[in-house]
């Protein structure tokens, strides 16, 4: 056994020094570093995916919140000017309840006066004929319009009165689109349209020589060119062409500025695309338009809803990271402390 050990002992003792046996085992350590080495870089790469990945995770967290207060916004937003709509709406109909109320009473009293018999005539002669005095009232109608009756069925048109101040063109056109829908001859026009005056167009329209409207024409041009005064001037497409987007002004801002502004104007959609391109500032948004122009205004809003998103985003993501500023409270008594002798 002893002789064993000692004849493995000199056969290791003559592998060590054979020399391709040395470079043998002097490959196999450094075999054994570069795996190491490599294990360990493995193992530093990974870590490093692992934090990139966890911090791509937190800014997409963050990125989700952003854009649902952002949402959440919008929604407040949407329900505040529904809030209002509904409100105006409601405004509308108790104004337009008022107004049938009031016709309906002067429908009751002229019924009345045509069943009674009037306390201005009066009985002469032996025939016990009757006489009509001359009337004190204002009859600006000609007398086959005052003959003719409205209908019991007619739809009374539901507009807001016109107590002068306002634009004599609009009144007209929301009567017009009012009556379109009740229907009527012409002599029901008048006197429909002449319900509708308050204030001192009321005045204006009773002040009109007796019998000198024969029709609704008449009536109209007789009103439009009264309170002419009033017409509120309408922009031109070229008001809109000179609308530019301002130094540092949003999307958001420039486009509801500019329909604002185009849906007072009748004219073709595509001078709308062309003026707004016209007046948008060098831009990703822009540059898209450029590619593939719109076909209508609407087309314009509905591509810019995703850049609006993104400008919010990004004012957003700057204010977060923008430094707070830090003011400082000066008073009399800390000038005082570093004022010269």
């Amino acid at each position: 056994m002893r002789n064993t050990r000692q004849t493995t002992k000199q056969r290791e003792e003559e592998d060590v020094q054979n020399p391709t046996m040395q470079h043998i085992l002097h490959t196999i350590q450094q075999l054994q570093e570069e795996v190491r080495r490599s294990a360990e870089e493995a193992r530093e790469e990974q870590e490093r995916l692992r934090e990139e990945v966890k911090m791509s995770m937190e800014e997409a967290l963050k990125a989700h919140k952003e854009l649902h207060k952002i949402n959440h916004e919008l929604q407040l937003q949407t329900i505040q000017q529904l809030q209002e709509e509904a409100k105006r709406r409601s405004e509308k109909a108790r104004e337009k309840q008022d107004l049938l109320k009031v016709y309906r009473e002067l429908q009751r009293i002229t019924e009345e006066f045509r069943t009674s018999k009037p306390k201005n005539m009066v009985q002469q002669g032996n025939h016990g004929s009757l006489q009509m005095h001359p009337q004190d009232e204002p009859q600006p109608f000609t007398q086959n319009i005052m003959d003719e009756q409205v209908p019991p069925s007619f739809m009374v048109p539901k507009i807001t009165p016109f107590s002068g101040t306002g634009d004599p063109e609009l009144h007209l056109m929301a009567f017009r689109v009012q009556m379109l829908i009740s229907g009527g001859s012409d002599a029901v026009r008048c006197k429909m349209f002449a319900g509708t005056f308050t204030g001192i167009a009321l005045r204006w329209f009773n002040n009109i020589p007796d019998h000198s409207i024969p029709s609704f024409h008449v009536l109209s041009k007789k009103f439009l060119e009264k309170f002419a005064v009033n017409k509120v001037e309408f922009p031109t497409i070229a008001d809109l062409v000179d609308i530019r987007q301002g130094e540092g002004e949003s999307l958001k801002s420039y486009l509801t500025r500019f329909c604002g502004v185009s849906i007072k104007i009748f004219s073709h959609e595509n001078l709308f695309v062309d003026a707004f391109v016209k007046g948008l500032q060098a831009s990703s948004f822009f540059e898209s338009l450029i590619r593939d122009k719109p076909d209508s205004m609407v087309d314009v809003q509905i591509r810019a809803t995703s850049y609006i998103k993104e400008e919010e985003l990004m004012r957003l993501e700057r204010k977060r990271h923008q430094p707070p500023k830090i003011r400082k409270n000066i008073t009399k008594k800390s000038l005082r402390r570093y004022q010269p002798y």
